[in-house]
């Protein structure tokens, strides 16, 4: 179903300039976003946002075409967002044998 697959991409390594107004419009172009959350941290690090559109084909395509592209001089990074039980999933999985 459409309903599980995701639709939430993260975008990082954004300028301080750039604004969920200016986000909402590039995305825009891909397919209809339902919103945006940016972030921006207090401890000195780069602002990054996530952007939900409505179905995860337009997010999919959204991905391809804006991950490392330039947004006021910087390139962006562009990943599948994941919520915090995706990571624990994620790292669960994963084996990791002691060294001999």
């Amino acid at each position: 179903m459409d309903d599980e697959q995701p639709k939430t991409l993260y975008v990082g390594n954004l300028s301080r300039d750039v604004t969920e107004a200016l986000i909402l419009q590039l995305f825009s172009q891909i397919g209809p976003c339902k919103s945006c959350k940016m972030i921006s941290d207090t401890a000195g690090n780069d602002p990054y946002c996530f952007v939900e559109l409505y179905e995860h084909r337009h997010a999919a395509a959204a991905l391809a075409a804006m991950n490392g592209r330039k947004i006021m001089g910087k390139e962006v990074k562009v990943n599948w967002a994941t919520t915090p039980s995706n990571q624990k999933k994620d790292t669960s999985s994963k084996c990791v044998s002691p060294p001999p």
